[in-house]
């Protein structure tokens, strides 16, 4: 009997994680990837608007070098 009950008194003493822990844990995770996930949602589409921008300014200076290239080509020097 002196073996059971020290046994018993033992197992009492370990501490089991709950459910509610655990839940508890994985809901701080979750959080903690979903503002994560936003914020990486937020940055993609700051960084196209950057692209689009630059895209623009790229096209711009591409079109008025396009522009003086025609020009002289247009002229023929002997």
């Amino acid at each position: 009997m002196t073996t059971i009950n020290l046994v018993l008194q033992k197992i009492n003493l370990i501490h089991f994680i709950e459910q509610i822990d655990i839940v508890s844990i994985l809901f701080a995770c979750i959080l903690f990837f979903l503002v994560l996930l936003v914020l990486g949602i937020i940055k993609f589409y700051k960084l196209k608007a950057e692209n689009k921008k630059l895209s623009e300014r790229v096209n711009l200076v591409n079109d008025t070098v396009s522009h003086t290239n025609d020009h002289n080509e247009g002229h023929q020097y002997s």
